[in-house]
């Protein structure tokens, strides 16, 4: 059951992750290595809402702690409990927006 709702936060966080807007002022300056401003650091779960039954799960009511780390080096890191837990490399692309028809930049 625990690792059921662990999969459910996780793709509640993808959710979250996938919806976000460009902001006109960056909050990290720093660029990677294709120049490109980035989402470089580590971020901190705090709260889930939403799908279809319309709970929100934070880190008080699931017992766990979750965070997320974008490293300079273009790798993704999932810590949870302040253990890493998951570790990949990831890559920011341009394509065209299946919403508008436009192309989505960074």
């Amino acid at each position: 059951m625990n690792k059921a709702i662990l999969y459910f936060i996780v793709l509640l966080m993808a959710i979250v992750l996938a919806s976000c807007a460009k902001s006109e002022s960056p909050i990290n300056d720093s660029t990677n290595s294709t120049g490109l401003i980035g989402i470089n650091g580590k971020w901190t779960w705090v709260s889930s809402s939403g799908g279809f039954a319309g709970v929100m799960i934070t880190p008080e009511s699931s017992g766990h702690t979750m965070e997320i780390e974008f490293a300079p080096e273009n790798i993704f890191n999932k810590y949870v409990d302040g253990k890493k837990v998951f570790t990949s490399p990831y890559v920011f692309q341009e394509k065209d927006s299946i919403i508008q028809y436009t192309t989505l930049g960074l």
